[in-house]
């Protein structure tokens, strides 16, 4: 497959997310708590600057997943954070490393790397083997310091190593 066609490949898959109301699930929100929306602020930070190395390193991001953290709903076939497309001119070319997908996982901690929630990992490697894409986790030690992001570590994993580190529901 080359890269247009698994380009259009993700974006209708993407197509294809499925929103549950939480409220059905029979189990506690937890997007109210504090705790949630810090995540989401380290999250953010993260993604910052993931994004400014990738750009500054000629790269193309396409956001496919969606932003539901203010939503009481929750995605039963999650996405990647993002698809990163090389920005060499070569859109037909049959290298498998042209494009992938990246979804980025900021901790607090190192001791955190490696864990994701399984229906996170079950629906990265299913888009993986539906499009025929590479799906990175990008996890990183992130903290502020003076309202200036630092970042202490960052690790990889392509999803398909199994096990990625530690699964948790």
């Amino acid at each position: 497959m080359n890269t247009k066609e698994k380009r259009d490949a993700i974006i209708e898959y993407a197509k294809k997310q499925i929103l549950v109301d939480i409220s059905t699930l029979g189990f506690p929100l937890v997007k109210t708590s504090d705790r949630f929306r810090s995540n989401y602020n380290l999250h953010d930070d993260a993604l910052q600057y993931v994004l400014s190395v990738y750009s500054k390193h000629g790269y193309m991001l396409t956001p496919i997943g969606v932003d539901l953290r203010n939503e009481k709903v929750m995605v039963l076939n999650v996405l990647p954070d993002y698809m990163v497309e090389r920005c060499d001119g070569s859109s037909n070319s049959s290298d498998n490393n042209t494009i992938f997908c990246f979804d980025l996982k900021a901790k607090s901690d190192i001791k955190y790397f490696g864990y994701v929630n399984k229906r996170d990992v079950v629906s990265y490697r299913r888009l993986a083997d539906e499009c025929d894409v590479k799906v990175y986790v990008i996890f990183i030690n992130i903290y502020k310091e003076n309202n200036v992001i630092r970042i202490k570590k960052i690790g990889y994993s392509n999803i398909l190593d199994k096990p990625i580190r530690k699964e948790r529901m």
